[in-house]
């Protein structure tokens, strides 16, 4: 953090001038102050005599909340009687207004002289709540001398001891930190380190701006309260031992916060003081050195251009009292040579040197404004050399384009010539060997189809035995029933003829007991028909929903099919268009391309569909053996519903017609005859009218075509997934009654 100090009207408060309150106004600027990278800066300023500072804050002043607004005036400490007394502030304070015999100022508050902790309340503790969230403070005193505001600071009461002591009881929470310090003494140009032990002076560069810039020199780190307290007591007892020039030093003491990713600084300087200026009455000063005695006072030399500035001035000034006649008594006017025209000389110095900040500002910018006009020059000169290179390289870019259009003819014509003799020979060629190989494609799927057939009515026959089986199973059971019945008859009737009494489990008659039997063998098979009928019916509402849920997919189908053959006709209207276009054009080059164009497309439709109809195939091939094997089974469950006497609904009979393999065969075998006819066409057709309207019939048939296939394949897969949990279903109840 470094600190830069200037007035807004004089560069150095001058005295033998009127000093009004505007004219004693202060600009503070705090630079570089970061905290997270929002530039932050919070000052206050404190003025314990006539001096009024305004309080302005340099950054970006959006993002930030600083205690006090720009182009307000901060705070004003209520002078003492004894200031009071001499005359010098002839103020009247009401509230948190000052007013003066010309002018009236307010302020934020105005604090009592003996109000040390009022001030510490108001003043302190904001700033120091401010550093420790890591914003970059500043603390301002001004005074008529800087030897009594320092009073403020040391001592165990003052403000910077309070403010240590307090951001160690906030910082006493477990978290580690570091807390540092480092004290400055600024005398004209020479910065003294108090806290260094040779007591070296600091350097001071020049900084950006064309004035002088501070960096802290040794910091210390404050371990605790005590160890504070006594390195500010070191720092204050380091200062100055000359009381003059101690009152004309700014005191500087700088407090470092490294806090996890907090980084904070909170400055407190004691600005060099104004020195008092003897006032009459009426508040204007006197301007004969007889009447009042002045306290003289020079203005701060920065560098050696202002010493050799000032020599310069004070020479001619020493040059024109020689030159001046003697007076009567032989004596010269001294008094001129030190009384009013130093003063004047001191006057045109300060002004000199605002003129020449001035103009260093204005040569600051206009060295800005020359550099930035180089850059712009610089950029357009670089602009032109690429718009020219650029113009040159679409130059030869459009030659380039021009011979490969002509390379691009030469090789069309040529391709063309090609695919027309090529085109003639395949067209001789290839159509028998396909033929053989779609015929021996389908006696092959025709002999693995024979041989699943046969092997699902061998699975049928054995199914069929089985059910034999349980039937002479049931039959002897029944036999064996009724025998056991006779001899329980027989012997009651012998028990009867012996004993002359039945037993209490004979005493039923023989036929009472056969006819009960009969009757719980008729509840019996009526219960196990109306089981059966119960969830026959279950299963054939279940099917009726499935039928609706088909009919609804469907319908979906259908919705997506006419959409597609809408995207074809548009397709189709386009590709119509297209040729119409070319066939109109001069240009044979664009007519050739836009038909090489409408075969690329119409072959790709082909490979398409193509791949379309073997995916289909494949999956209707699938779908066929799932849907043979469980024809089969349903065939078997069936006999033997209708064996057992059980009627099996309606549910089975809009299935009867996609039970003959041998015709769904043949309608197959039909459809891929059509299919390879229509490819066939398509490959001989030279997209004339009547071969491009052959085509696209074609076309449309083979959509329609597709969309029945998979409107076939849909109810198939369903069709087949009912059978499959119906056979499983029975299967599972014939096993539970064969045990």
């Amino acid at each position: 953090m470094h600190l830069s100090l200037s007035h807004t009207h004089t560069h150095h408060i001058l005295p033998y001038q009127d000093v009004r309150l505007s004219d004693c106004q202060m600009i503070i600027a705090c630079e570089n102050n970061v905290r997270h990278n929002n530039d932050v800066c919070v000052c206050v300023c404190v003025c314990v005599c006539v001096c009024v500072c305004v309080c302005v804050c340099v950054g970006d002043g959006d993002r930030s909340a600083p205690l006090w607004t720009a182009g307000h005036r901060a705070m004003m400490r209520e002078p003492d009687a004894q200031s009071a007394k001499r005359g010098l502030v002839p103020l009247r304070i009401e509230g948190t207004t000052i007013r003066t015999e010309k002018e009236t100022c307010r302020f934020d508050r105005v604090i009592v002289q003996d109000a040390a902790t009022q001030l510490n309340e108001a003043v302190l503790r904001p700033l120091q709540a401010s550093f420790l969230r890591g914003y970059n403070t500043a603390f301002f005193l001004l005074g008529e001398s800087s030897l009594n505001v320092p009073d403020l600071l040391e001592g165990r009461q003052g403000l910077l001891s309070h403010f240590v002591q307090d951001c160690f009881t906030h910082l006493n929470d477990g978290t580690a930190f570091k807390l540092s310090l480092a004290a400055t003494e600024i005398l004209q140009e020479k910065a003294t380190d108090l806290l260094s032990q040779d007591r070296m002076p600091l350097q001071i560069p020049e900084g950006s701006l064309p004035e002088p810039e501070l960096f802290t020199g040794t910091q210390l780190q404050l371990r605790n309260v005590k160890e504070a307290y006594k390195i500010i007591d070191e720092a204050m007892a380091a200062r100055s031992a000359d009381i003059q020039l101690r009152g004309k030093a700014t005191l500087v003491f700088t407090i470092q916060l490294t806090r996890e990713d907090i980084r904070s600084q909170a400055a407190f300087v004691v600005l060099a003081g104004v020195e008092a200026l003897a006032v009459d009455a009426t508040r204007s000063r006197l301007r004969e050195p007889a009447d009042v005695t002045k306290i003289r006072s020079y203005p701060v030399v920065q560098d050696q251009y202002h010493r050799n500035l000032q020599q310069a001035l004070l020479q001619q000034h020493l040059a024109r009292l020689d030159a001046t006649p003697r007076t009567l008594d032989g004596g010269t006017t001294d008094a001129r040579r030190g009384g009013q025209a130093l003063p004047d000389l001191e006057g045109q110095l300060a002004d000199a040197r605002v003129e020449l900040f001035a103009l260093k500002n204005e040569q600051a910018k206009l060295q800005q404004r020359l550099r930035e006009c180089k850059t712009t020059i610089d950029a357009l000169r670089h602009d032109k050399m690429e718009l020219n290179s650029a113009l040159i390289i679409s130059e030869e870019e459009r030659l380039n384009v021009s011979q490969v259009l002509v390379d691009m003819q030469i090789d069309v014509n040529r391709v063309k010539e090609e695919a027309e003799t090529r085109l003639r020979e395949d067209s001789t060629k290839g159509s028998s060997d396909r033929l053989a190989h779609d015929k021996d494609r389908a006696t092959q799927e025709y002999t693995r189809l024979k041989t699943e057939l046969e092997g699902l009515r061998a699975g049928q026959a054995s199914e069929a035995a089985w059910v034999f089986k349980l039937e002479e199973q049931a039959s002897r059971i029944t036999a064996s029933k009724a025998e056991l019945i006779k001899e329980r008859d027989d012997y009651a009737r012998e028990l009867l003829r012996v004993t002359g009494k039945l037993p209490p489990s004979a005493a039923t008659p023989t036929a009472q007991s056969a006819q009960r039997d009969i009757v719980s063998v008729q509840q019996e098979l009526n219960q196990l028909q109306r089981i059966i009928r119960e969830r026959y019916n279950l299963q054939h509402r279940q099917l009726r929903r499935e039928l609706g849920k088909t009919r609804a997919a469907v319908e979906k189908l259908r919705g997506q099919l006419a959409r597609l053959e809408g995207a074809h006709a548009e397709s189709l209207q386009s590709c119509r268009a297209a040729l119409e276009r070319v066939s109109k054009s001069d240009s044979s080059l664009a007519t050739e391309a836009a038909v090489e164009e409408l075969r690329a497309l119409h072959r790709s439709a082909e490979a398409r569909l193509h791949d379309q109809l073997r995916e289909l195939r494949e999956q209707h091939e699938t779908l066929q053996r799932e849907w043979d094997g469980l024809s089969a089974a349903y065939t078997g469950v069936r006999e033997v519903c209708e064996q057992a006497g059980v009627d099996p609904g309606p549910v089975f009979k809009h299935e009867l017609s996609f039970l003959d393999e041998k015709d769904e065969l043949a309608r197959l075998r039909r459809q891929a005859a059509e299919l390879s006819q229509a490819c066939f066409a398509l490959r001989q057709g030279h997209l004339k009218s009547n071969s491009s309207s052959a085509a696209n019939k074609h076309l449309d048939n083979l959509e329609r075509e597709r969309a029945t296939l998979l409107t076939a394949k849909t109810m198939a897969e369903q069709r087949a997934t009912k059978l499959e949990t119906i056979v499983k279903r029975l299967m599972k109840e014939r096993q539970v009654s064969g045990r």
